[in-house]
Protein backbone atom coordinates (compact mmCIF):
# COMPACT_ATOMS: atom_id res chain seq x y z
CA UNK A 1 0.00 0.00 0.00
CA UNK A 2 3.10 1.98 0.67
CA UNK A 3 3.89 1.83 -2.82
CA UNK A 4 0.78 3.06 -4.62
CA UNK A 5 0.41 6.30 -1.63
CA UNK A 6 4.19 7.11 -2.97
CA UNK A 7 3.82 6.63 -6.48
CA UNK A 8 0.01 8.31 -7.28
CA UNK A 9 1.05 10.99 -8.92
CA UNK A 10 3.19 8.76 -11.59
CA UNK A 11 0.14 6.22 -11.81
CA UNK A 12 -2.16 9.11 -12.53
CA UNK A 13 -0.11 10.73 -14.94
CA UNK A 14 0.09 7.13 -16.64
CA UNK A 15 -3.24 6.26 -16.72
CA UNK A 16 -4.63 9.94 -18.25
CA UNK A 17 -2.02 10.31 -20.58
CA UNK A 18 -3.25 6.32 -21.91
CA UNK A 19 -6.24 7.41 -21.91
CA UNK A 20 -6.04 10.81 -23.56
CA UNK A 21 -3.84 9.01 -26.29
CA UNK A 22 -6.68 5.94 -26.88
CA UNK A 23 -9.21 8.61 -27.20
CA UNK A 24 -7.22 10.74 -29.66
CA UNK A 25 -6.83 7.59 -31.50
CA UNK A 26 -10.01 6.68 -31.48
CA UNK A 27 -11.10 9.79 -33.21
CA UNK A 28 -8.92 9.35 -36.09
CA UNK A 29 -9.87 5.99 -36.56
CA UNK A 30 -10.56 5.75 -40.43
CA UNK A 31 -14.18 5.55 -41.03
CA UNK A 32 -15.18 8.00 -38.20
CA UNK A 33 -15.37 11.28 -39.89
CA UNK A 34 -18.35 10.14 -41.57
CA UNK A 35 -20.40 9.41 -38.37
CA UNK A 36 -18.98 12.34 -36.44
CA UNK A 37 -20.18 14.27 -39.55
CA UNK A 38 -23.40 12.62 -39.22
CA UNK A 39 -23.93 13.11 -35.70
CA UNK A 40 -23.11 16.73 -35.93
CA UNK A 41 -25.70 17.26 -38.75
CA UNK A 42 -28.66 15.85 -35.77
CA UNK A 43 -29.29 19.17 -34.91
CA UNK A 44 -29.81 20.57 -38.32
CA UNK A 45 -32.35 17.99 -39.49
CA UNK A 46 -35.65 18.16 -40.17
CA UNK A 47 -38.19 15.69 -38.36
CA UNK A 48 -38.17 13.25 -41.10
CA UNK A 49 -34.67 13.54 -43.17
CA UNK A 50 -33.29 11.58 -40.79
CA UNK A 51 -34.64 8.44 -42.75
CA UNK A 52 -32.62 6.84 -45.56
Amino acid sequence: MDFLTEHATVIGLIFFFGFFCGLIAWVFLPGSSKKFKDYGEIPLKENGDDKK
